[in-house]
């Protein structure tokens, strides 16, 4: 997503940046980019590697003794206690010239996620067929599912660049993931327990999450819904980490402003 602040982008797991500088006069050019205000940092590539792009996680890569890529908090060395880098954050880049002209700094907005519950049961190409989730996580991952898919008491869903053609609903479930999928019909989820992540999605038909009590807010970001948006007695409440959903329908309760 654009904003006049720059693009906002959302992962549930590490991210790289690859920045090239040119000009129009003769001698080398440098990129740099800093991370939440921070010091200016030369780019060159990633350590090991000057020809692949700069990666970011919540902990931080160890490379040679040093930490590179750590999110939030510094951690200069592997032995650092300190908060992994889990939330929103502003990358600026910019370039110097040969003469050392300083251009004008770029930005980008990112927020890091949790990554997704480790799978139990992955289910990928075709299923026809309700699909009913009992126990485990089951993630689908560039699967299409022609039927409805209900995920129980306890159990897990993770969908990833993937369809399904019928309704989804969760009722007690511990986690569901909707991650860059389309879901023909609606989306139902109650009582979540651990947590629930709608990221870049389309659903075709309402979206109802109701008394949900997970460990980090319930996140509802820079989805397509074609029906209202609904939301009530979450805790915390639903966020929409600053990047909008498109919603043709009413939006209500806590995702009145999501």
């Amino acid at each position: 997503m654009h904003k006049p602040s720059g693009p906002e982008y959302v992962y549930n797991d590490a991210f790289t940046m690859g920045l090239a500088a040119a000009d129009d006069s003769a001698g080398y050019v440098v990129p740099e980019f800093r991370v939440d205000g921070d010091g200016w940092y030369n780019y060159y590539g990633w350590p090991t590697d000057a020809s692949a792009p700069f990666r970011f996680t919540a902990e931080g890569t160890a490379i040679d003794q040093l930490v590179y890529g750590k999110l939030g908090v510094p951690r200069v060395v592997p032995w650092d206690d300190v908060p992994p880098g889990y939330g929103r954050h502003q990358v600026e880049y910019r370039a110097i010239d040969a003469t050392g002209n300083i251009g004008d700094p770029r930005r980008f907005a990112v927020t890091l996620l949790r990554p997704a519950p480790a799978c139990t049961t992955t289910r990928t190409g075709r299923h026809d067929g309700p699909l009913y989730i009992a126990k485990g996580v089951t993630c689908l991952t560039n699967a299409t599912v022609n039927g409805p898919v209900l995920v129980a008491a306890g159990a897990s869903l993770v969908a990833t660049d993937s369809h399904v053609n019928g309704p989804v609903r969760a009722d007690r479930a511990a986690d569901l993931h909707l991650l860059r999928s389309t879901i023909a019909g609606p989306v139902s989820a109650s009582g979540v327990t651990r947590s629930l992540v709608v990221v870049g999605s389309t659903i075709q038909g309402p979206v109802s999450v109701t008394s949900s009590r997970t460990t980090d807010p319930v996140t509802l970001a820079g989805n397509t819904v074609n029906g209202p948006l609904t939301c009530s007695a979450n805790t915390p409440a639903p966020t929409n980490l600053e990047a909008p959903n498109q919603v043709s329908g009413p939006r209500s309760g806590q995702c009145a402003r999501l």
